[in-house]
Formats: structure tokens, sequence, C-alpha cells
């Protein structure tokens, strides 16, 4: 699995996803060259592909902050008219335009797209900022831009048009993203394949664990509070499994080469299922179950 995974750099995506992955490279250059940008922090599985090797593709471009939403819009504004200017460099003659998204509570939303004239497909990032507690700033790295392989790699061989970048990212650990990871699996209300692999790439390739009271410190990180979707033992449980597979067939194939996609398949998703186990079991142990039961209790007396 680890050749493979290594090797899907050498397989193709859809146009979609590849246009998509050169604007979402556009917008870290645009963004981390604006002043207050340090205080923006890339995570999410965008950020395991550009930043730590991972290969699954992504139309999104996750990120937490303590800046209130009319400092993100300040940044973003001033992105704004370099990102249009590139993405002309980058594609050609089109139409740029931000549709931004009702900000609801924690969360700045907003969708960078831009209209190629030579084609009728746009091509479209989502930005997603989630507020965090101003003094509970995850463990982080700042890296150059061209620091990272693959951007240094599309830039040298002619795939993606910017100019020398000096842009320094902030990203968060890898250890944060696995507890970032593990939250969505237990709030949402809905599953995404695309976590269940993730969960297995920090797992398996990046050699990432975590404990409960990193976990938990995660869970009050955000401003908006924790809610509980599922138990502990959900994911690891017989009659689970029926939900996750089809959790991991609706969402992953789109963001995987296909013969990637089929050779995980083919095992029915093995190597995904072990790493869950391995990372929730010593959870559960350690006393997870009684931390979410925690958290829906608060939620039960707020509401009553």
């Amino acid at each position: 699995m680890y050749n493979i995974v290594n090797n899907m750099s050498n397989q193709s995506f859809s146009k979609k996803l590849q246009q998509g992955s050169l604007f979402q490279l556009i917008l870290l250059h645009t963004l981390y060259s604006q002043r207050g940008s340090d205080q923006l922090i890339f995570q999410g599985g965008t950020a395991l592909r550009w930043i730590y090797g991972g290969q699954r593709a992504s139309e999104d471009l996750d990120f937490v902050s303590a800046m209130p939403h009319s400092e993100l819009r300040k940044l973003l504004n001033h992105a704004l008219p370099q990102t249009r200017h590139l993405a002309l460099s980058q594609f050609g003659m089109g139409t740029f335009e931000e549709k931004p998204r009702h900000a609801s509570f924690g969360c700045f939303r907003t969708f960078i797209l831009f209209s190629p004239n030579i084609q009728r497909e746009r091509i479209n990032v989502r930005i997603e900022v989630e507020e965090i507690q101003s003094n509970r700033f995850p463990a982080q790295r700042k890296i150059p831009m061209m620091d990272c392989p693959q951007v240094f790699n599309a830039m040298k061989e002619g795939v993606l048009t910017l100019p020398f970048s000096s842009s320094i990212l902030v990203v968060e650990t890898p250890e944060e993203i696995l507890t970032d990871k593990l939250r969505a699996l237990y709030e949402r209300p809905y599953l995404k394949g695309r976590d269940l692999y993730d969960l297995w790439f920090l797992h398996s390739m990046l050699g990432v664990k975590t404990h409960l009271e990193q976990l938990d410190r995660k869970f009050k990180s955000y401003v908006r509070p924790f809610r509980v979707a599922r138990r502990a033992t959900f994911f690891l449980k017989k009659e689970s499994k029926k939900e996750l597979l089809k959790a991991l067939k609706t969402d992953l194939g789109r963001f995987l080469p296909s013969s990637v996609y089929k050779v995980l398949e083919t095992s029915y998703f093995a190597s995904i299922f072990q790493s869950i186990e391995e990372i929730l079991s010593p959870l559960i142990k350690e006393g997870l179950e009684d931390v979410l039961n925690s958290y829906a209790q608060t939620v039960r007396d707020r509401n009553s």
C-alpha cells in the first residue's frame, strides 16, 4: 500500500480536480503573502496533501483562527486581486468571482471561482475558517511554501504558474489534524469517507497517535461548542460497518485515482478499518465514552 500511495502523483485525477488543486496553491500563496496571515492556521485533508505528502485530492481549503470575521474579510479582500491575476496567468482569460456564504456562529465560509473562457466547467475552491478560542491555539509549524516538495515540483515542471513564493504557511501538526478528524467523525451527523481515509494516512503513513487528554483539548478549543453525534464505540461495532463502507464507497472514489481506490475496495477497506481500531481502542480504554457522555449531558442541560 505504501508504494501505491507514493506513486499516486503519477496517476491522473479529473481535469476539475487537477485545476482545483492548482487554484488551491494559488490561494495559499496569496493568502499567506498578507500581513496577519500568521494567525490563519492551515488544517485538514488538503494540508495533509500539500504539506505532509498525502495524495488524496480535495476541493476545500480549511483553516482555524481566532481572528474575528471582519479581520478575515480584510485579509481575503487584500489577497483577491493577486489571486485573480495569477488565475488569469494559470488558466487563461476568464471570469473571477467570490461567492461569500452567510457566516454562521464560529465559522467563516466563502467560495472563490474562476470560469475560463475556453471551457464550460468552473474552477472553484471553498474556503472555511473555524473560529478557535484565543487561548487554545493548536500546535503548529511554519513552513516556506517552496519547501513543500509537491509545490516545488509543480512549479519546476511548469504545471503551476507562480512567482517565486516567499509565503510562509502556518499549518497544524499531524497530531492536531488527527484530533480534528476525530472531532469531525464524532460530531458530524453524516459520515465522510475522506475523514476515514485521512485517519488511515495519519496513522499508517505518518505514525501519528493521540491520547484522550489531547482529544478533549481539541473538543474545547473551538468557539462553537462540541456536540456529540455518536457513541465512542460506534466505529468499532460490527453493525456500523455497513454504514462506514457506504461512506467510503460513496465519498472516497472521487478523490483517489481509480487504480488506488480499487485496491482499497477489493480488500473491503481492511487497512482503513485496522487503523481506525488501532487509533480508537486506546482512547476508549482511557475513557472516551465518559468524555463524550459529559458533552452530551452538557447539551441536554443547556436545552432543558
